[in-house]
């Protein structure tokens, strides 16, 4: 395995995954990895997704993956991409099987990722509030800067944002800022 580059690769894009999901605090029953699922061999270049909702009835609701060289067969030249797609109809089975529609939720908090090297920690604090009962979006770029991702809350309509930099993180601290009033609160972990 040592002399192949793209495995070592691999495995450890599959470490960093796990390392995660385990810092988010997500049940091992909610995920697995499984190497039965195969879609699109001549295409996709690294692990492909699919999601399912428990005991919904409907299969799979969802499916991604990562397919590199799929563009570049119609451009000439290697684009990175990902891509996927949403079963809508067996969503909305499962919505109407479980008589969602017209559900209040709570208001729902971005929790920012301060750097690449912090995420781990924006992870466990996104799945600290969902436990508390609070909707949260956890922003979807570790390496975007803060002033993006409070620019993205502002666009989106986020009330909340989250925010933990080493500061916050070592006194055990989280930093929670109103958009609207742009007032910011100290929150002990």
């Amino acid at each position: 395995m040592k002399d192949i580059p793209v495995a070592i690769e691999g495995l450890n894009e599959l470490e960093q995954l796990f390392l995660y999901l385990k810092n988010g605090n997500a049940p091992e029953q909610q995920y697995m990895f499984d190497l039965s699922i195969i879609r699109g061999l001549s295409y996709y270049t690294g692990p492909v997704w699919e999601f399912t909702v428990r005991d919904g009835g409907v299969g799979s609701v969802a499916g991604c993956g990562r397919y590199d060289k799929l563009v570049g067969l119609y451009l000439g030249r290697d684009i990175p991409a990902t891509g996927g797609s949403f079963g809508i109809e067996r969503l909305f089975e499962v919505i109407k099987d479980r008589q969602l529609l017209g559900a209040k939720t709570n208001d729902t908090i971005l929790v920012s990722i301060f750097s690449p090297e912090l995420a781990a920690h924006s992870f466990s604090v996104a799945e600290k509030l969902r436990t508390e009962g609070k909707n949260v979006v956890l922003y979807p770029d570790e390496n975007a800067k803060l002033e993006k991702q409070l620019k993205y809350a502002n666009k989106k309509g986020f009330e909340t944002v989250c925010i933990m930099g080493p500061e916050e993180i070592e006194k055990k601290q989280m930093k929670m800022k109103n958009m609207k009033t742009g007032e910011q609160k100290i929150v002990n972990l």
